[in-house]
């Protein structure tokens, strides 16, 4: 859906003259990315409205954006599967907030330390549309590294502000959520680049 539309738009575009005929896929590809991460920043908030969050549902969504642009995940097969697995993920990630509420400062940081660890190890996941080189598999985990260190120190700081727990949670389940994308894209992603080589 999101792909015929942004194929639509960048398709109007060429047609008044507004980009070249041979810019179409670029466009294309670009519009794809950006009407997807609005959409999903958009669902990120009806479904924290729903759990009379909204705030905490779009940090949820800003965590999770930021991580997995480095840290990679899981790669379905069509753009209905993925929207579909991403949509359930957020509604559940983001249903867990309202749990966060009542847990323990401890059990969050817990949780966040075991996410890095894992990352640390599986980062990043690429997919077969965009392997990565080993240079570039070496920087964004890097990257995903720090990024993950600087969100234990922000929970910490938030921690230490008194800060709701509801905020705090909203941070370390978007990480936990990027880690389980991480788990299942190193499981199940070369599975999809053999099944595309065949």
């Amino acid at each position: 859906m999101i792909s015929k539309l942004s194929k639509r738009i960048a398709q109007y575009l060429a047609d008044k003259n507004k980009i070249d005929g041979d810019e179409i896929d670029l466009y294309h590809y670009g519009l794809f990315v950006m009407i997807s991460e609005l959409f999903l920043m958009f669902c990120s908030l009806v479904i924290g409205i729903i759990f009379k969050i909204p705030l905490q549902g779009v940090i949820f969504y800003l965590v999770f954006f930021i991580t997995h642009r480095y840290a990679g995940g899981f790669h379905a097969k069509t753009e209905f599967h993925c929207q579909a697995v991403t949509l359930s993920s957020f509604f559940i990630g983001i249903a867990c907030i309202k749990l966060a509420e009542n847990a323990s400062f401890a059990l969050l940081v817990a949780i966040t330390i075991c996410c890095l660890a894992i990352m640390a190890i599986l980062c990043p996941a690429d997919t077969p549309q965009k392997e990565l080189t080993r240079g570039e598999k070496l920087r964004f985990k890097k990257i995903t590294a720090v990024l993950i260190s600087a969100i234990i120190l922000l929970v910490v700081l938030l921690f230490k502000l008194g800060v709701s727990s509801s905020y705090i949670g909203a941070i370390v389940f978007a990480v936990l959520l990027e880690t389980i994308s991480v788990v299942f894209g190193r499981a199940f992603n070369g599975r999809l680049r053999d099944e595309s080589e065949t």
